[in-house]
Parts: structure tokens; C-alpha cells; sequence
């Protein structure tokens, strides 16, 4: 039973430190952002970093990314994954997916501060 006990406290205590947080400083505005991303609406892709490479901004109104993408990053430290919805308001302004519930993908790579 003693042993049993142990196996299940161990077995607790790794996934604790297996979902923690990933150690780093995370994504504000203002703050220098090195991101992949893919943007898709069912199984059409919108956009995507995956074959051009990682994009790196300075998050803020004119970073160029959309703005539910913007949000949808913000508080994300390097080494973070997060899939999330970018809502039709937040997403294309114009174009083919103007309009289009965009399903959202990304991975932070790198997070910093950077002096104006």
C-alpha cells in the first residue's frame, strides 16, 4: 500500500512540473516577439511562418499582425504553444477572409526587451 502511495505522489508530482509554465519573460506589448504561427479556417490555410521561418515584432498597433493574433499572444513565454480562435472583427480586413472565423496557432520562440 506504502508503495503504491509513493508510485501515485511521484507519478502527481511530475505532471505538476511536466504543465509548469515555461521560465522566461512573456509577450507585452511593446516588447520584442519572435513567433510561428498558422492561421486557418477549417482546413483552408490562411497564413502560416512554418515554411518562410519565424517572424520577429515589436507587439504594438502597427506590428502587422492581426489584431485577435496580437491578443491572443499576449502574456505567452518562449517555448509556449497555444491554439486559439481570432474572432471575424479581429481577423482579415479586407481580402478572401475578410469576415472568416480564423482558428489560430502559435509558438513563441523568443521574448525580449528591447530600448527605444
Amino acid at each position: 500500500m506504502a508503495a503504491r502511495f509513493a508510485v501515485i505522489l511521484s507519478l502527481a508530482a511530475f505532471s505538476l512540473f511536466a504543465c509548469r509554465a515555461p521560465d522566461g519573460i512573456p509577450a507585452q506589448l511593446g516588447r520584442v516577439v519572435t513567433l510561428h504561427y498558422t492561421l486557418k479556417s477549417g482546413d483552408a490555410f490562411a497564413a502560416s511562418t512554418e515554411t518562410k521561418g519565424a517572424v520577429t515584432v515589436r507587439l504594438g498597433n502597427n506590428d502587422g499582425l492581426l489584431v485577435g493574433l496580437r491578443k491572443g499572444l499576449l502574456g505567452m513565454k518562449p517555448g509556449e504553444e497555444r491554439a486559439f480562435n481570432i474572432a471575424p472583427e479581429e481577423g482579415f480586413s479586407d481580402g478572401p477572409w475578410k469576415g472568416i472565423l480564423l482558428q489560430a496557432r502559435v509558438k513563441i520562440e523568443a521574448v525580449r526587451i528591447e530600448e527605444k
